[in-house]
């Protein structure tokens, strides 16, 4: 697969149960227009375009704490949170390892930041598009696995507070951030809506929220396309 939109790793063709597939996810800081894609297997050659445009689904406002504010925008923590991000993706499975096909709510509660809202931090432009959902429930909420997978990530990182983020095959991963306790570990089979971690206020947050993600290929995608 050849394409100019930007992702952690080369797309790649996967063997589905009766055709072939590849997932390529369009980062929200992609440029707007057009794409190229081009599609190589066997003999044949497939190539289109693709058309990017802009998307705003609602604005919010959050005040973090100076301290992280400062650590997370600096140069040593946007080079942290690359490579968390890259480090993921290596370690994904080549097959898919859920069951269904749609992904569940970590959590009961409403969403208070959704994806691709506009977020001004700190009173500070520009004004940043969020990369995931965040469920406002209160300290300690039990949060769940949105599918069957395979935890490769339960730790800590300056912009994702405590976190755990499991892998569902061909690229795609859900993350679950801000947590205060985690109960999953690495290397662990787990299934879908099994407790994995409590949520808190770790990490690049100005509350008790649960920010639930889900990624391909390393890039944040909407949740809500899995449901």
């Amino acid at each position: 697969v050849e394409t100019d939109i930007e992702t952690y790793k080369t797309p790649t063709v996967y063997e589905g149960d009766t055709k072939n597939f590849a997932l390529i996810p369009v980062d929200l800081k992609t440029r707007c227009g057009e794409h190229n894609i081009k599609i190589s297997l066997s003999d044949s050659v497939f190539e289109f375009k693709v058309n990017v445009s802009s998307v705003s689904n609602g604005f919010a406002m959050k005040n973090i704490g100076a301290e992280i504010y400062n650590t997370v925008n600096s140069p040593n923590g946007i080079s942290e949170n690359e490579k968390f991000i890259s480090s993921l993706v290596s370690k994904t499975n080549s097959q898919f390892l859920w069951e269904n096909s749609t992904f569940s709510n970590p959590v009961d509660g409403e969403i208070d930041t959704g994806f691709a809202w506009e977020v001004l931090y700190n009173g500070a432009p520009p004004q940043v598009l969020f990369e995931g959902n965040s469920f406002g429930v209160p300290e300690k909420t039990s949060v769940k696995s949105a599918a069957k997978g395979k935890v490769i990530f339960s730790g800590e990182t300056s912009k994702t507070g405590k976190a755990v983020v499991i892998d569902h095959g061909c690229g795609i991963m859900s993350h679950y951030y801000h947590l205060s306790v985690l109960s999953a570990t690495v290397g662990e089979e787990i299934d879908a809506n099994k407790l994995v971690a409590l949520s808190g206020k770790t990490g690049y947050t100005d509350k008790a929220d649960l920010y639930f993600a889900v990624s391909i290929n390393g890039v944040y995608v909407n949740p809500d396309l899995f449901k």
